[in-house]
């Protein structure tokens, strides 16, 4: 484990200097290149990135059952949310979505038109941010070598809270200052990084190896939508009604992602869970004996058996015969709004396999 979390760290540490250096790399270069040069030597950095992609080492993947358009379109949204832990994973990253469009969104408005300051503040700024996050992957490893996943994650969650809880006050009474807004992007920073690094982890220990391709999509295309509706929301927010008010809007909008995070991942679950073997054990065939009811053996101790039995393996065609009209568009509804989500961020592919690299 202290491999996979040191990779995600490196990861990270990765993504936020190449956020960092690549601006001014570019700025630099443009004083003596032109943009049409620039865009040549970008080419080149990727062509350059696909070959180091190719040079990695995969294990090879494990056989699998042929199955339909359905199965694999749904499949890791499926055991996504069968996965107590994953689901409370889903509530952490709202909370994360919530605070870092605050940091992405704004930080543009807040440092030139509230502050009236310039561009070198606002590198500056998000250069804090950054720099929290960096920090916070540098000592994760050590941290989660004496510490469960859970409380870490859930104690980064509560900082992100409390800084955007203690900047919305800080914005009611004294207006938007300059040097609390870097410490509170440097403290944003950090729980940001706490919250989505060790995910990998949980992805891992909560799907068989054949399933962690659709589960990694899945906390891809979930991830995005919370940032789907936090980005709008911080931009809507800060035009009418102001710092303060965005800051505590979107600090009720974490703290709920905490507290559903909180009340969603049982405490005993931080070891791999072992699947009831005929609700969720996916490769026995899907067969839920209760309708939607994808649960754990927890879940299922005192719940009794439904009957007929819903058989996600029956082909299309023949649910609307066996189960009834309204039920089976119900569950096509819910079907194409999770698959429009894996397939609209089709961009996020290659983001998607880099990270897998780094689970392995």
């Amino acid at each position: 484990m202290c491999s996979s979390i040191c990779a995600l760290s490196l990861s990270r540490l990765a993504y936020d200097l190449e956020n960092i250096i690549s601006p001014m790399l570019a700025a630099i270069l443009l004083t003596f290149l032109s943009y049409h040069m620039l865009f040549v030597g970008t080419v080149i950095g990727f062509v350059g990135s696909a070959l180091l992609v190719v040079s990695v080492l995969l294990p090879s993947p494990q056989p699998v059952e042929p199955r339909g358009i359905y199965d694999r379109t749904t499949r890791g949204i499926r055991i996504y949310l069968a996965t107590p832990r994953l689901r409370g994973l889903l509530s952490l990253n709202l909370a994360a979505a919530a605070a870092s469009a605050m940091v992405l969104v704004n930080t543009v408005v807040l440092v030139r038109s509230n502050l009236g300051l310039g561009d070198t503040q606002v590198a500056i700024a998000l250069g804090a941010f950054g720099a929290g996050s960096m920090l916070a992957a540098l000592l994760l490893p050590r941290l989660l070598d004496k510490h469960p996943d859970r409380p870490v994650m859930i104690g980064g969650t509560a900082l992100l809270v409390a800084s955007l809880l203690s900047l919305s006050l800080l914005s009611l009474f004294y207006d938007t200052q300059w040097l609390p807004l870097l410490a509170g992007w440097l403290i944003i920073g950090i729980g940001y990084s706490v919250v989505l690094n060790p995910s990998g982890r949980l992805l891992k220990r909560s799907a068989h190896s054949e399933d962690r391709p659709a589960v990694y999509a899945s906390q891809f295309a979930l991830s995005h939508a919370c940032w789907l509706v936090t980005y709008p929301l911080a931009g809507w927010l800060l035009t009418v009604a102001g710092p303060s008010t965005t800051f505590a809007v979107l600090a009720l909008l974490a703290g709920a992602g905490l507290v559903s995070g909180v009340a969603l991942w049982p405490q005993e679950s931080s070891g791999a869970i072992k699947h009831h073997s005929q609700t969720d054990d996916l490769r026995a065939g899907f067969k839920v004996p209760e309708w939607g009811a994808f649960c754990h053996t927890a879940r299922l101790r005192n719940r009794p058996l439904a009957s007929p039995e819903f058989d996600l393996t029956v082909p299309l065609s023949e649910l609307p015969r066996r189960y009834g009209l309204i039920r089976v568009v119900t569950l096509h509804a819910t079907v194409m709004a999770s698959g429009s989500l894996m397939h609209l961020v089709g961009c996020g592919v290659a983001s998607n396999h880099c990270n897998r690299v780094s689970y392995l």
